[in-house]
């Protein structure tokens, strides 16, 4: 790209150019060298208009690093400048930008600068110890670890009064200080490290000591929350009043007068809690000519969670349960939610033989927390491109269709039972917004569609059945009893804007169907309705016409509903 070159006069000028019009004012006044900032060359268009600018001009121009790393947008920069005409090219390394507080401000990075080196051996590449290090007292090691990578040259900031600087006050030297910096300096005709063997070792511990503080802060999570006792009296939330039953028996009943507001009313009892989270999920990369990148991303383990908590504020029992989340979608229209929870505390016994939730924890005995249960769900999505192809039919064309319309998401969107949703259904909900011409087909005649989508989900619960007669007092446990269940919902779109869904299930151990429901949805452009009917157990209904527009969704808006807690029967 470009060939190496040297600079033989001891006196230059040079400046920062970051606009056309400044290479016009420097070439006016006979500026020597030119170089492109680090927030310059991050940006490819104003790169561009730089090199538009110093086309058929025969001046160094050396370019630094963007200030995030990214190697192939700093040789971006480079060839920008190249295809200008501009030879007598250089880079200059200044260090990367990071979020974290390290010793240096700008982090070396060494290793991209040393494969810029390696892609392009021709090209001088220069170190900016004052912008890494940001301060004076780093200034002479970072020169020296260059010259010991092999570096090209130097550019140090030298001001006669450094702390009266306008900028950049910390990392500059006095002149006197340079020059002592620079009779120190030793250059090699080889480069190797001037490190001992055990501080080499010290550099490797230094590493992976910085990557498990990155994994740890990846899979820690902690967090602290405080509420006070918004029961007490001088709050003005709760309140009390007398009772009297049938009988004559007088009580205290507690009401809040917040209790059937908008938000509520806010919960009794103090609490300080502090919440651990451990977190992680898996991933891999597999070829995949479909993918632009030629990669596509697969999930392993798409969940995997353990949270606990603490309560500073609880004088008994202040540790929580321990819960345990796994979540599996190994393909598209497959999902696997798991939950299990660990008991934290032990059970005993009190004089009458009665089993309670004592004051102990299991690991002071000696043993994990108590398994107490778990639960876990499996669903399956089924829609017409999946029932074609479990048949055999489709043609190339319509799976090119959906490959386009999915976007090569593998994992696409979520399809659980709380949250069933069908990509092309929720793109049609909305679809009296975009307007355009229907869809006709080879006849000319408007072609009919109707998607759908079908997702059944089965659940087995695990949990302590907590009747006294199945609990062992050698073991201290309950026996455990199993629950099933078998939940189906689905969707269908009559046309653009018309959307019908259900939900239903079946309860295996009472031997019952589950709480089914019905909604009809239309969207219509500024308005949307809904109207949503419980069929079982209870009867009700809920019918909603309001404003899409947010500003103006609670003002302009009718409901009718009715519903079993209110005491409205409807038939």
């Amino acid at each position: 790209m470009v060939a190496s070159w040297a600079v033989s006069t001891l006196r230059l000028t040079a400046t920062e150019v970051a606009t056309p019009e400044h290479v016009e004012l420097a070439l006016k006044y006979g500026i020597d060298i030119l170089w492109v900032g680090a927030r310059t060359s991050a940006n490819p268009f104003a790169m561009q208009a730089l090199a538009d600018s110093l086309q058929g001009v025969d001046v160094p121009v050396l370019v630094k690093n963007p200030v995030n790393p990214d190697l192939e947008l700093w040789i971006g920069a480079l060839q920008r400048i190249n295809q200008a005409g501009i030879k007598k090219l250089g880079a200059i390394h200044r260090g990367f930008s990071s979020f974290d507080k390290k010793i240096y401000r700008n982090l070396p990075m060494w290793q991209i600068p040393i494969e810029l080196h390696r892609r392009i051996p021709q090209l001088p590449i220069i170190c900016d110890p004052s912008h890494i290090g940001g301060r004076r007292d780093l200034i002479a090691p970072l020169c020296q670890q260059a010259m010991d990578l092999g570096f090209d040259g130097l550019i140090v900031e030298s001001h006669c009064s450094p702390d009266d600087a306008w900028s950049d006050a910390k990392q500059q030297v006095t002149p006197e200080v340079l020059d002592y910096i620079l009779s120190l300096l030793v250059v090699r005709d080889e480069h190797y490290s001037t490190e001992g063997l055990h501080q080499l070792r010290g550099q490797i511990d230094e590493c992976d000591n910085q990557l498990m503080d990155l994994l740890a802060k990846r899979m820690r999570v902690v967090s602290f929350s405080y509420a006070p006792d918004f029961g007490a009296s001088r709050y003005g939330y709760w309140d009390t009043y007398q009772k009297t039953d049938a009988d004559g028996n007088v009580s205290l009943v507690s009401y809040s007068k917040y209790a059937n507001a908008l938000y509520g009313a806010p919960g009794k009892g103090k609490s300080g809690n502090i919440s651990f989270t451990l977190g992680n999920n898996i991933e891999m990369k597999v070829k995949s000519d479909k993918d632009s990148t030629g990669y596509k991303k697969l999930s392993i383990i798409d969940a995997f969670d353990i949270n606990m908590s603490y309560n500073t504020a609880a004088k008994v029992r202040p540790w929580s349960d321990m819960n345990i989340n796994l979540r599996l979608k190994w393909w598209k229209n497959y999902t696997f939610n798991m939950n299990a929870v660990f008991a934290t505390y032990a059970y005993e016994l009190d004089d009458q033989n009665n089993v309670y939730v004592g004051t102990h924890t299991e690991w002071g005995k000696g043993r994990f927390g108590r398994f107490q249960g778990m639960s876990q769900n499996f669903s399956f999505t089924l829609n017409p491109e999946k029932l074609k192809k479990l048949f055999g039919g489709g043609d190339d064309e319509d799976d090119k269709k959906d490959s386009q319309r999915n976007d090569d998401d593998d994992e696409g969107l979520d399809t659980d039972i709380e949250s069933n949703v069908d990509d092309s259904m929720e793109k049609g909900k909305t679809a009296a917004k975009k307007g355009g011409k229907a869809e006709t087909d080879s006849d000319g005649y408007m072609a009919f569609k109707m998607p759908w989508s079908l997702t059944f989900g089965y659940g087995v619960t695990m949990r302590e059945d907590t009747r006294r007669e199945k609990f062992n007092e050698k073991t201290m446990r309950y026996a455990y009893k199993f629950t099933q269940t078998l939940n189906m919902s689905g969707n269908v779109r009559i046309s653009d804007g018309w959307n019908i869904s259900f939900s239903s299930g079946y309860d295996f151990d009472n031997h019952k169907i589950s709480m089914t429901t019905a909604s009809l949805a239309r969207d219509l452009h500024c308005f949307n309705m809904s109207c949503s009917v419980v069929l079982a157990p209870y009867t009700s209904y809920n019918f909603t016409f309001r404003c899409n527009a947010a500003t103006l969704t609670d003002a302009l808006k009718y409901d009718k509903r009715s519903g079993y807690s209110n005491a409205v029967q409807w038939y």
